[in-house]
Parts: C-alpha cells; structure tokens; sequence
C-alpha cells in the first residue's frame, strides 16, 4: 500500500510551527524584560533553545529515529543596551564555473539591539555583494524597527505552552520540590486530535528568578520561580488512514545563562549601535 503522507506531514509541520511561534514569541515578550545580570566584561548572556525532532516516514511507521533539530537564540545584555543574535540560513546562487551557477548554503546571524526606553532598534544582518568573477564580499546592511512592533502579535495556543495546557484542561499529578528546583506534571483531560499535547512537564529554578527573559511569564508568576525547561509530549498516535501509529513526540525549550563566546565581537557590535542610535533617531 502506497502511503499519502499529506495528513501525517501537516501534523508534524504544524509542530514545527507551534514550536517556531512561541520561540518568536518569547522573542518578543521579552523585548521589554531584559534586565540582565552582567558577567564578564560587562555583558551578560542567556540563551534560548528550542529542540525538535527530526521525523522519519516509512511505509508502515512513523518515526523521530534520526535526531533533533535544535534553534537557538543569545540574548546578550551590557547596562541598558539589548541584543539578540537571531540564527537564519542564507542561500543563493552564485556563479560556478563548471555548470554556470551553484547553489550557496551558510549559516549566519542577524542581531536586533535596542536600548531599554526607546522606541526604535536597529537590525543588522549581513548580505553578499559578490558579482560574477569578482572576490566574495559581504557588508552589514541595517534596519530601524520599532521595538514593540513584535509585541503585537497576539499569543494564543499556538505559541505559548500555558495558553495550550489550560485549553487542553489541565491536571496535576506530580509536584516535586528539592532545593531551588521545582518540578511538575500535568495530563490534560481534553485530547481531540494529533495537535493536542497529552501531559506537560515543567522545570522551574528560583535561583534564574533574576533573568527577565521567559519561556513563560504565566507560569513564572504562578510558582515565582523562573520556568527553564518545558516538555510538551505527545503520546503515540494511530493514524486509521494509514494503518500506523507514530512514536512519541517530545517538542522542548531550555532557557540557560551562558558565557559569552566572542566577547570582543558582541563589544564591537553593542558599540556600532551607539555609534548608529543618534544618526536613526531611535528615542
């Protein structure tokens, strides 16, 4: 039997899209909350990271058997100044001299940085300005973007995992407490499809309770602790089109403080902002 993966695709890109929005999500949410702690050299670090599955599809299984990928967002702060180092891959053409053009693959990062009372931030990001036989080149391109703008985007139960556990009734049956950690599990009552979690389990430490940035403020206010780890599961589902059932699916976020890698580079980038902000005119 020749297997349509129409319905099982949709299923899994939605949750690559619930898990794409709520990292836009504590993106912007946390624009106006990020009153870091400093660490070395004046700047602190922490970051975002949100892991999901690779999937597998044969004929008769559905699988997550080959790994995860894992997105990750730095959140850089020195004194009132804001940063966040966004991960996105680039591809173009570009000319080759054996078939005429090729296509060109690279990781890069653009970095959004405002300071804590304006109204406007600057985008940089990086784009080629190769032409056909000429040394490759890149040169940083800016762009002014008011800092709110992100936040008027509406959560709703696609993008915040509190928002998707209270619409799936939820109900608590574990509450583990030990030093600064508190742990909890929850089933949900109302599973109606593929794109309803089936429990929840969240990671909390009071010690992070002084890093603005949230995976979740609902939950951070309810146990007054610093959510820094969320599990959403859903449990294996049979799909009667397809005579198969899929494995388990766990989609993640971790917030963690971090070094900073390239201190001297992150310096120079929160300098060329104050170089900028008079000239855009960002207050």
């Amino acid at each position: 039997m020749q297997i349509n993966h129409s319905k099982i695709t949709e299923f899994f890109s939605m949750c690559r899209t619930i898990l794409s929005l709520i990292l836009v999500s504590i993106l912007t949410k946390s624009c106006i909350y990020s009153n870091l702690p400093k660490t070395d050299k004046g700047i602190s670090c922490v970051v975002l990271k949100q892991i999901i599955p690779k999937f597998q599809f044969t004929k008769n299984h559905i699988g997550t058997g080959e790994g995860n990928d894992t997105s990750i967002i730095r959140v850089y702060t020195s004194d009132s100044l804001n940063m966040y180092q966004l991960p996105y891959v680039y591809t173009n053409y570009v000319e080759d001299g054996d078939s005429g053009k090729a296509l060109y693959t690279e990781n890069r990062f653009m970095y959004f940085t405002w300071k804590t009372g304006d109204i406007f931030g600057l985008n940089y990001y990086f784009m080629d300005t190769t032409r056909p036989g000429e040394a490759r080149g890149i040169s940083m391109f800016t762009r002014k973007l008011r800092v709110d703008s992100m936040l008027k985007r509406q959560w709703n139960e696609y993008n915040n995992p509190y928002t998707m556990c209270m619409k799936s009734g939820p109900h608590l049956i574990k509450r583990e407490k030990r030093n600064d950690e508190l742990f909890e599990l929850f089933t949900v009552k109302n599973v109606y499809d593929t794109s309803h979690l089936d429990s929840l389990k969240l990671f909390f430490k009071k010690s992070l309770s002084d890093v603005n940035v949230s995976l979740s403020k609902e939950f951070d206010s309810i146990n007054q602790s610093k959510l820094f780890k969320a599990v959403l599961v859903f449990n294996p589902h049979y799909f009667d089109s397809f005579k198969t059932t899929s494995d388990s699916i766990s989609l993640k976020w971790l917030l963690q403080k971090s070094q900073i890698e390239d201190s001297a580079k992150i310096r120079k980038m929160l300098d060329t902002f104050n170089l900028d902000r008079p000239r855009y005119q960002l207050k």
